[in-house]
């Protein structure tokens, strides 16, 4: 018995996971070993989840640093009619452009950034210069976070999927696709339980520990939750890591996805030319940034409010933030914190940019009116040498 993939449309073995000709994942349907996808399979949403989220936006930042406008394949109202129901937060980016920054040609062109390009490739599958898109989005619903991620490039699904099963040891079928799955909340435990035998940590045998000495581990608790997490390669063109019921609604359609009238609302402004963009309402964050920065406390008022940003690059990079709360009050308290916080920041910055022989390359500017922060932010580009 052969299997036909889905891509390529030659036939495997019934027995194989991946298609021999293509590598993509063959939709056969879960064997008894795959991890069953139930919409409520939650786990408690972990402080390593946080970090991991905390890693992934900045590594966003960092790649968003150095990148340009042009016509863009996402739109926001193209990505949002394409959304799962009810999203809290989204952002898309336009990676295409990247590649074609006439600043950044001399970096593309550096023997040592080829050489990472070319080893990334051979070895993960990714082929960087043919990144196209990045859509990311979260939703909470009866406090269930759920995430999705999908980027359009080109890769390898046998390199890439063979990675992402060193760590992701079990399956899960999406909507007829095979995909690795991780619970977040098991790897925490399994980092952070004593493995010993007995309550200090020591083997049977081993001489006791002083009690005064022992460093408790504090207890993980969330008010969040978030378990099953799928990740891999759905097609050559398409990488995917999310909550399973995100990634269906996403690639199904129909009824399961459009329904996202309040982000419409906020990017309903959005230049539809920017290379990247994106809106959040704040309830979904506000007891996290609370943990971070205790002195939000004070304001709170935030939990109704949304953020919105947008990055241009045309002579300079910029960089739009809008804050939006509907109390006046807030906005008052907030502008001489904001102010002091962001001119610290820009000198900073600016003292560690001038190590590239130009000075004032960030600058900032401040608009506030009753119920809206908006900080415009611009980075000067210095031209890269040749080599």
């Amino acid at each position: 018995m052969k299997t036909k993939c889905l891509v390529c449309g030659e036939l495997s073995e019934a027995t194989a996971l991946l298609c021999s000709h293509c590598g993509a994942p063959l939709p056969e349907s879960a064997p008894a070993s795959v991890v069953p996808h139930h919409p409520r399979h939650r786990q408690a949403f972990s402080r390593l989840a946080r970090v991991a989220a905390a890693g992934i936006a900045a590594v966003i930042i960092v790649v968003v640093a150095v990148t340009l406008t042009s016509k863009n394949s996402l739109t926001p109202n193209s990505t949002l009619e394409t959304m799962p129901n009810g999203m809290n937060s989204i952002s898309a980016w336009n990676l295409s452009q990247l590649w074609k920054y006439e600043k950044l040609q001399p970096l593309w062109g550096n023997p040592i950034v080829k050489q990472y390009f070319g080893t990334a490739k051979s070895m993960a599958g990714i082929d960087v210069e043919a990144l196209d898109s990045f859509v990311a989005g979260s939703r909470l619903t009866d406090q269930q976070f759920e995430v999705l991620y999908v980027v359009k490039g080109a890769f390898d699904a046998t390199t890439l999927n063979g990675i992402i099963g060193t760590f992701c040891t079990s399956e899960i079928v999406v909507a007829q696709r095979r995909l690795k799955s991780c619970d977040l909340n098991s790897l925490v435990t399994q980092s952070t339980l004593p493995t010993s035998d007995d309550e200090n940590g020591g083997k049977a045998g081993d001489e006791k520990v002083p009690e005064a000495s022992i460093t408790a581990i504090p207890e993980i608790t969330a008010p969040i939750s978030l378990g099953i997490v799928a990740v891999g390669v759905w097609d050559a063109t398409t990488f995917v890591a999310g909550t399973p019921d995100m990634l269906e609604a996403y690639f199904t359609g129909g009824d399961a996805v459009g329904g996202n009238e309040t982000l419409e609302l906020l990017m309903k402004d959005a230049d539809p030319t920017a290379f990247g963009w994106g809106g959040l309402q704040l309830n979904t964050v506000y007891t996290q940034l609370c943990d971070a920065f205790p002195m939000l406390v004070s304001f709170p008022k935030l939990e109704d409010g949304t953020l919105q940003f947008e990055m241009q690059l045309r002579e300079v990079l910029g960089l739009r933030l809008i804050l939006e709360v509907a109390d006046v009050q807030t906005i008052k308290m907030m502008e001489p914190v904001i102010r002091i916080g962001l001119a610290s920041a820009i000198k900073t910055a600016n003292e560690s940019l001038a190590l590239t022989g130009q000075t004032d390359l960030l600058a900032a500017e401040i608009e506030v009116n009753e119920t809206r922060f908006e900080v415009q932010f611009t980075l000067k580009i210095p031209a890269l040498p040749a080599i």
